[in-house]
């Protein structure tokens, strides 16, 4: 009797458990939570470690690293254009004044190359006699000091190299025609 006993009350109990596990299991699906906010809005449960806020660090200096790199561009472009307006207008009729001017422009480029255009052109038409009011010596003190106007980085050897020839050539000029 015992037995029968025993095995009556292990399958009363089984039947208790699976009853159970049924009824908890309908009311989960029964009584889903409801979300109120998306996603996107829920904030962190732990603060960020140390190697997330470097990360978080790292991704906000690319942003503003790249928002000057473009703005610098823009820059760029702009003084660029703004030379090659001036240079068309300064073609037209050549001065001391105009000159100055032009050879500042260049040199706020930050191009060596540009500047070593405009610095050869600038040579050649005063060879040629058209600009006014201008002497050898004036335009080589001219085109050397704003030759230290570029950035060191664009003062390459070719560059200078190429000035300094002109200016001893403007040099020469001078001195033999006193």
């Amino acid at each position: 009797m015992l037995i029968i006993l025993t095995i009556f009350a292990v399958l009363l109990a089984t039947a208790i458990v699976i009853f159970a596990k049924r009824r908890s299991a309908y009311l989960l699906e029964e009584n889903k939570p409801k979300i109120l906010l998306p996603v996107s809005e829920f904030r962190p449960l732990f603060e960020p470690g140390p190697e997330e806020l470097r990360a978080a660090e790292r991704e906000e200096k690319a942003k503003i690293a790249s928002e000057q790199s473009e703005e610098s561009k823009r820059e760029h472009q702009q003084r660029l254009a703004g030379l090659d307006e001036f240079r068309k207008s300064w073609r037209a009729e050549p001065s001391r004044k105009n000159t100055i001017e032009l050879l500042y422009l260049a040199s706020q480029c930050e191009s060596g190359k540009i500047y070593r255009e405009t610095a050869h052109e600038a040579a050649k038409l005063w060879k040629n006699g058209q600009i006014r009011g201008l002497s050898a010596d004036d335009l080589s003190q001219l085109l050397e000091s704003h030759l230290w106007l570029l950035p060191a980085g664009e003062r390459t050897s070719g560059v200078s190299f190429s000035i300094q020839h002109e200016i001893a050539d403007l040099r020469a000029g001078s001195e033999e025609n006193k």
